[in-house]
Order: C-alpha cells, then structure tokens, then sequence
C-alpha cells in the first residue's frame, strides 16, 4: 500500500523528533538539474513564470541562487505547513508511526519529484504546474512522469493499491494506468440541499485526518479505511465505488 499526497506553498521547517534516519531524495540529481535550470533566470522571470509578488519573487530568487551552498535542510514530511499536514500533524508521530509511514507514504513535488517523510529537503518554491523553459520537456508532468512511473513500478506489485490523497494538480504527474494497481481516490462530501457537495477546506482537512489514520493505524486493506470515521465522518457504501470511497460528513 503506498499513500500519495502534495505538497504545499508554504515551508515551516520544524526539527527532526522522530528519532528515525534522515534519506537522501530519491531523484536529487535530477532535482539538482531542474534547481540549475531556476537559478539561471533573473529576478524579473521569476516573477513572471511563478507568478509572485515582488517579496516573494526576491526571496524565491535568493533561495535557487543559494540553492547549491546552503546547508539548511531538512525533513520534508515536518516542513510543510498547511492544512492537509496539520491534521496529519506529524510532531505526533511515534518512531513506529513514522517507521511505516517512510514506506507508505510519498509527497509528489514539482522539485524533487516524489519524497519520502525522511528525505531531506531545502527551501524551494515550485509548484507541479509552473510553467518553466525546460529543454527537451514540454513542461513539469513530462519531466518527471515517466521517473516516478517508473519508481512506483519497481515498489508496486498488483496485489498492492494505492490510497490518493493528492490534489488534482500533483495526481496526474503520474501514468497510473502503466501500474496496474488499484487506485483509491477518497472522496469527503456533506448534503447541502439535497445534493453532495465538496468543500474544499473540509476536504483538505479530513485528508490530513485520513493519512493519520492509515500510519497510525498502520491500514495493509483497503476495505479498512472504510473505518475513517473522524470528525463527523462515515463510508457510505451507496455512492462508493472500488475506485473512489466517499465519506459524508454530518453536518455540524
């Protein structure tokens, strides 16, 4: 089972308390070659290609320009900061928890490809659907699809499944169809007039809870996740398929 996730804009490097071994990101010269790539743009590019204002395009300038010699990293699964992972919150897992959690779960990134919770990182900016002059590759999804296909096809076998947490934006940098698994999208939804509907901000957090679920839980079968019942939560097997489990939230 793996579970998949996005990153977000926002780092907030908080220290390593697990306890676990730190790793190396599995694609780093290839990250290294796309940070070569930034660092070659001015100031003024950065601006227009990322789409910052002027503070951010400055310290988004700065932090590829010393990309190479800084030597302030850390943990990726413990710097990010935004909803998704702080209801996943991390700081509380056990070295049991985060033991299962770096064989189970990955961070599709625009810059370092996939991560695991232990691979080391620096700060970055770059979101999967950046439109960045790359060589010989039309955009982001076609400079790492094929790496982390091909990754994910050398750790998967078909009686293994994946559980996709991930927003739409970073889901399709991968040829799911090339891994013959089972892909299980989650799907959190409340009644509002008689009709089922999303909300975003709900939804970002119940996929935190939901990761914190599977690594706590330590979940191997898929129909165990069908026992997420947090914050108000239920599986309904009525709008649920075997690709796309939908819980609906009661409404508060």
């Amino acid at each position: 089972m793996l579970i998949l996730i996005s990153p977000t804009k926002t780092l907030n490097f908080v220290q390593n308390i697990s306890g676990l071994a730190e790793t190396k990101p599995l694609f780093f010269d290839k990250s290294a070659s796309l940070v070569n790539v930034i660092a070659g743009m001015s100031l003024a590019q950065i601006k227009t290609i990322f789409k910052l204002s002027d503070m951010l395009s400055q310290k988004t300038f700065n932090e590829y320009q010393d990309w190479s010699v800084t030597d302030i990293q850390n943990p990726a699964i413990y710097s990010y900061a935004g909803t998704v992972f702080d209801k996943m919150n991390p700081s509380q897992f056990s070295l049991e928890d985060m033991q299962f959690a770096q064989l189970h779960l990955c961070i599709i990134d625009g810059l370092y490809g996939l991560l695991r919770p232990m691979d080391m990182i620096k700060r970055y900016r770059l979101e999967m659907n950046t439109k960045i002059p790359l060589h010989g590759f039309k955009n982001l999804y076609a400079f790492w699809c094929d790496l982390i296909t091909s990754y994910l096809q050398t750790q998967l076998c078909q009686s293994d499944y994946i559980i996709n947490l991930a927003s739409k934006e970073y889901f399709k940098a991968i040829k799911f169809e090339d891994l013959n698994v089972l892909v299980i999208t989650p799907t959190f939804a409340e009644w509002s007039n008689g009709v089922l509907k999303t909300k975003a901000t709900y939804a970002k957090q119940a996929r935190g809870l939901m990761v914190a679920f599977c690594i706590k839980n330590q979940i191997e079968n898929p129909n165990d996740l069908k026992l997420f019942n947090q914050e108000g939560y239920e599986f309904s097997e009525t709008h649920s398929n075997k690709n796309n489990f939908v819980f609906i939230r009661k409404s508060q």
